[in-house]
């Protein structure tokens, strides 16, 4: 049962792992003969803006690459529209207008070290624990996280990734142009700094997270990313056609477009005609396999076939091209050929495909869309495509949705046969929730970024087991069990009636997957317990004991998850929490959120029953929910959003 993809290196054998590993030590060895490894001297004051991109990774690779600005000349209204997207501004250089986290003499607290932000008019400054340090310590095989008083630096915030839910931020290294994680992120939507740790689902207790952008986030996050890997001396020269994600990531390196429309008679012939362009990639012009996997190329899982070429030209894909014939994709089914190499990063990886799919073979780790999709009838038996629903041009830039393609009218473009039959095929009142093709087909069944998002493997509703994929049904009905779901499925579609266990027919599915799942069932769970059509079709209030427990959840990702939605519930609006707090501190407010509960909602819920656990005078049947608390599934998740 092999996984789809993989966007990380597979294990210590695989080739990706292999040359990093290799160039870090590379690096501290370098620095350790000539005797200054960590005793090198502060980098000077960068005076100029200039002076700090020149600091930075190289923009501009000297080839076939023009940028954005280039291509603006001639498609203004295309590159405004590009301009205003949340992929534009995933890797900025580090100025006023992009950097949104204060720095204004702050000090923040991250699992024990000191973090103390300053700001010099448009220069953000931390005296932090030297990442360099950190870095060379975790190749060597030590828990940094215990080390208590680091050797520290003081450094110049250069880049920043992110500006859509949060933001974390890069600093120099003393190693050619790689680049070090300032460990804090900047929650948006709370107006706060937490520990990098705490922004991803992640097991209690793991050490500290010391990534490189070079490496990591440059995959994705940059336009034509080339590490620059020198073998000889494990340095880094590293360059990009591009920050952020720009015009050339989707349409193809510009220059031969470029030069050969500095004629106005061919501009203008093109332009009339609406003739393709040969010298640029149109992905609307490509077939639906192609235009995807143009999207497929940061969003899938996925392994380089050479890690060592990666590491040293960047990726051979450019779109129009197969991404299959530089990455292996791997799916969750059998590979349509054998493959020795595929079967042993299959082996190396095994314990990480919890982190990647439900048991059901449905993708729940979030920003792998593509890897969805094309395990869906709709891509394999007809021609979907990403461009079917997304638009990079005509857009809100929340969700990258064409326009019209918010509602049905995206599911109509190919099954117009139920435009007029609404009701008959969805059981539902026509303008309901659940009446919406989306929300039936594309449930919420996906973690990242503190919220659910939707299964791009578009399918039917199915009452599975509560420990395989959460069901649509029972997202919007969260207070019904899986054997009610199984019985409308089997009377309204003749789906098969599922083998199910005595508690999954007679205990809610949300309670299951709250009180026994795992900590993606829990994180998804408890944001549909805040999900407003889930309220309405499930009463609100009695949510809160729930939501509650997971108030002191191991993972502070599921915590934040469960702390937003309980602020939706009646009597909790005011409801103030650190869900990165002291032990004894989130304990105390798990307490006060079940007293807040029995004050404001026992007595006057809209919902009570057994499946829920809450009886007719309104009290919280608590031995059966201790019963299911006791059987949670412990086993590590560490997602890779």
């Amino acid at each position: 049962m092999p996984p789809s993809t993989h966007d990380r290196p597979i294990g210590p054998a695989s080739s990706q792992s292999a040359w990093w590993f290799k160039a870090s030590l590379a690096l501290v060895a370098l620095c350790a003969l000539t005797g200054v490894l960590w005793a090198l001297a502060e980098r000077p004051r960068l005076k100029s803006l200039q002076e700090l991109i020149d600091s930075l990774p190289k923009k501009g690779r000297g080839d076939d690459y023009v940028s954005s600005d280039t291509c603006r000349a001639c498609h203004p209204s295309e590159y405004h529209s590009w301009h205003r997207s949340f992929h534009r501004s995933m890797t900025q250089v580090a100025s006023e207008a992009s950097v949104l986290g204060p720095f204004e003499d702050l000090h923040v607290d991250s699992m024990g070290w000191d973090y103390h932000l300053t700001r010099r008019g448009e220069e953000f400054w931390v005296d932090m624990p030297d990442p360099d340090w950190a870095m060379y310590r975790q190749h060597q095989g030590e828990r940094v996280r215990e080390v208590k008083n680091p050797p520290r630096v003081r450094k110049r915030v250069v880049l920043t990734t992110g500006s859509h839910h949060y933001q974390t931020y890069w600093v120099p290294s003393r190693f050619s142009t790689v680049l070090q994680s300032l460990p804090l992120v900047y929650l948006i939507e709370e107006a706060r700094w937490i520990p990098r740790e705490h922004a991803f689902l992640r097991p209690p207790g793991s050490d500290r997270m010391v990534p490189q952008w070079n490496y990591q986030c440059i995959k994705c996050h940059s336009t034509g990313p080339i590490p620059g890997l020198d073998l000889k001396n494990g340095m880094l020269d590293t360059k990009v056609g591009e920050f952020g994600i720009a015009c050339e990531a989707c349409h193809g390196p510009g220059q031969e477009h470029v030069e050969a429309n500095r004629n106005p008679y061919r501009r203008y012939l093109h332009h009339l005609t609406g003739r393709a362009d040969p010298t640029i990639i149109q992905p609307e012009r490509l077939d639906h396999d192609l235009s995807s996997q143009v999207c497929g190329q940061c969003h899938g899982f996925f392994t380089v076939k050479d890690g060592h070429d990666w590491a040293q030209h960047g990726f051979a894909y450019r779109p129009g091209d197969r991404l299959e014939e530089s990455r292996h994709y791997f799916r969750f089914d059998d590979p349509p050929e054998p493959d020795p190499e595929l079967e042993q990063l299959l082996r190396d990886t095994r314990e990480s495909l919890d982190s990647v799919y439900w048991p059901n073979g449905s993708v729940r780790a979030s920003g792998r869309e593509f890897t969805a999709m094309r395990e869906s009838a709709c891509f394999t038996r007809g021609k979907i495509s990403c461009l079917s629903c997304h638009s990079m041009h005509d857009s809100d830039p929340n969700d990258q949705l064409a326009r019209g393609m918010e509602g049905d009218e995206a599911c109509f473009q190919c099954h117009a046969e139920y435009r007029d039959r609404i009701r008959e095929h969805s059981h539902h009142p026509v303008e309901s929730e659940g009446s919406r093709c989306m929300n039936c087909h594309m449930p919420y069944t996906v973690y990242g970024l503190f919220k659910a998002v939707r299964s791009h493997q578009i399918d039917n509703p199915k009452a599975d087991s509560s420990t395989t994929r959460p069901n649509a049904c029972n997202l919007c009905h969260l207070e019904q069990s899986l054997g009610w779901t199984a019985k409308y499925l089997t009377e309204w579609y003749e789906e098969p009636t599922p083998v199910l266990s005595q508690e999954e027919n007679l205990v809610a599915g949300s309670v299951l997957w709250t009180l026994k799942g795992d900590a993606a069932h829990r994180a998804v769970a408890a944001w549909a317990m805040g999900w407003e059509p889930a309220l309405m079709a499930s009463g609100r209030g009695w949510e809160a004991p729930f939501l509650a427990e997971l108030l002191i959840d191991p993972y502070t990702a599921v915590r934040l998850v469960a702390e937003r939605s309980l602020r939706k519930l009646p009597g909790f609006e005011s409801f103030r929490y650190d869900f990165i707090g002291a032990e004894e501190d989130l304990v105390r407010s798990r307490e006060d959120a079940l007293r807040r509960w029995k004050e404001a909602s026992q007595g006057s819920l809209d919902r009570k029953g057994t499946q829920i656990f809450v009886g007719e005078d309104g009290a919280l049947w608590r031995t059966g929910f201790d019963l299911l608390l006791a059987k949670r599934d412990n086993r590590p998740l560490n997602f890779r959003e």
